[in-house]
């Protein structure tokens, strides 16, 4: 499909799930990894890591279902260009000041290392 997907005008990408990390990732195949999986394997250290070999190899890095501050931040800390989640769909008119908010505060934060 990859092809196709190419052919089509598209990037392609690889949704990294739960043991993604056993396998051999075919890096050169893809331009984007998208952290999928259970929760508790994308705030793990098997999706971080694959992360920050994407970011090194040069990809975009993308997670799904980021719906908090507290996410958004996680995101954010090991590398991932955006992100999606289903918080605007409740609520859009409350939601999107909030999101926005979290945005602003991410895009503003001193990392501990540019504070030194």
């Amino acid at each position: 499909m990859l092809d196709w997907i190419r052919y089509a005008g598209f990037p392609v990408a690889l949704v990294a799930q739960d043991g993604l990390e056993h396998l051999a990732v075919p890096w050169d195949d893809f331009d984007a990894l998208f952290i999928g999986g259970t929760t508790s394997w994308k705030l793990g250290t098997a999706a971080r890591g694959l992360a920050a070999e994407a970011k090194r190899r040069g990809k975009w890095v993308h997670m799904g279902r980021v719906n908090s501050l507290r996410r958004l931040r996680y995101a954010d800390a090991i590398g991932c260009d955006s992100a999606d989640g289903t918080y605007l769909t409740y609520a859009p008119d409350a939601n999107l000041p909030r999101l926005l908010g979290w945005l602003r505060e991410i895009h503003n934060q001193t990392t501990l290392w540019a504070a030194a």
